[in-house]
């Protein structure tokens, strides 16, 4: 398979694309849990508006701890790399935490936390809140031995399975494919080069006819080669595909609440 090659020399490029991806993503989700959509969250019903702008700053730091183990690993073997995705995970989970608790306890003041829990906690706790997110994308091969298509599916799963504990735990694990799939389908297509998507959106006589076109205007090549990027980008199939999960994420919490009620 066609690889999309995005060099070592700028791995500033990559990071702030990832960081910035992942931070909207984690502002859209925010957004969702403050306006209760599908569900409201049963620990939090009701948050105050800076949940959003510290949600940025959750995802935007899970984005950029997973990108920066992503770079680092990207020359290391196997056991280096489940190292540092252990680690990556860890901090990424405290510092990503932190404006979330703030909104969460309203209060700007420095928390103990995981260093008031037991030792298994404090080791464990921040991988739980979120942090396997990072660590999990982390884990994604090379980024300039790996094909987008495969990042995104890393991505997707690092936000779906990394999410997982944490909502298991509030009983509403219906959320985390929701909130997972919108944070990595942004982070996956941030890496995204049209580069590779030619694999999976072979060109088509129009787009040849296109670039005929702009090879017989010179100043229109760059204009023509962005058009055919976009026509080759799957921004439909993805977004379809977060349409669903977010339909049947209700749907699954709208089931899960009557079982409940059911019981009762």
């Amino acid at each position: 398979m066609r690889t999309s090659r995005i060099t070592p020399r700028y791995p500033s490029i990559l990071l702030i694309r990832v960081l910035l991806a992942g931070a909207a993503a984690g502002g859209l989700n925010a957004g969702l849990c403050y306006a209760g959509l599908p569900r409201p969250v049963t620990a939090h019903p009701q948050f105050m508006w800076d949940i959003v702008p510290a949600g940025v700053l959750h995802g935007g730091v899970l984005a950029a701890a997973g990108c920066l183990g992503l770079l680092w690993n990207r020359h290391a073997q196997w056991p280096r790399r489940m190292l540092t995705a252990v680690a990556v995970a860890w901090v990424a989970g405290y510092l990503s935490w932190q404006p979330l608790r703030m909104s969460l306890d309203r209060t700007l003041a420095g928390s103990m936390w995981p260093f008031d829990l037991s030792w298994q906690w404090v080791l464990a706790s921040p991988l739980a809140h979120f942090g396997l997110v990072a660590g999990i994308f982390s884990l994604a091969r090379p980024v300039d031995e790996m094909s987008s298509p495969r990042r995104l599916i890393v991505a997707l799963a690092a936000g779906i399975a990394g999410s997982l504990w944490w909502w298991i735990a509030y009983e509403q694990w219906y959320l985390s494919p929701l909130h997972g799939a919108i944070w990595g389908t942004a982070v996956g297509l941030s890496t995204w080069s049209p580069a590779s998507a030619t694999v999976m959106f072979p060109r088509t006589r129009t787009m040849s006819t296109v670039r005929g076109l702009g090879c017989a205007a010179p100043r229109a090549g760059a204009l023509t080669q962005h058009l055919e990027d976009a026509m080759r980008a799957p921004l439909g199939p993805l977004l379809a595909t977060v349409v669903v999960i977010f339909a049947g994420g209700g749907l699954a919490g709208m089931s899960t609440d009557e079982l409940v009620d059911d019981r009762r």
